[in-house]
């Protein structure tokens, strides 16, 4: 999950989660219109989550969750 902009990461779940694709994953405050209500944004994907954000500040590009899952070798 990328952010899109200069923002404050709020996020919606801890490390070592097991999260489900479309589970709320955490909300985007934007820093230039603070009044308004932040979306918020869904995993992608399920999985474990193994690493996210550590600080609350993020710009664009910023990685906010990493996820793991079992794939399949066939």
């Amino acid at each position: 999950m990328l952010s899109d902009g200069p923002n404050v990461f709020v996020p919606l779940c801890k490390l070592w989660d097991m999260v489900e694709e479309g589970q709320p994953a955490g909300q985007l405050v934007r820093t230039d219109e603070p009044n308004a209500t932040p979306p918020t944004f869904a995993f992608p994907a399920s999985g474990l989550v193994p690493g996210r954000r550590a600080t609350s500040g993020v710009v664009d590009g910023d990685v906010l969750y990493w996820i793991v899952r079992d794939i399949d070798e066939d």
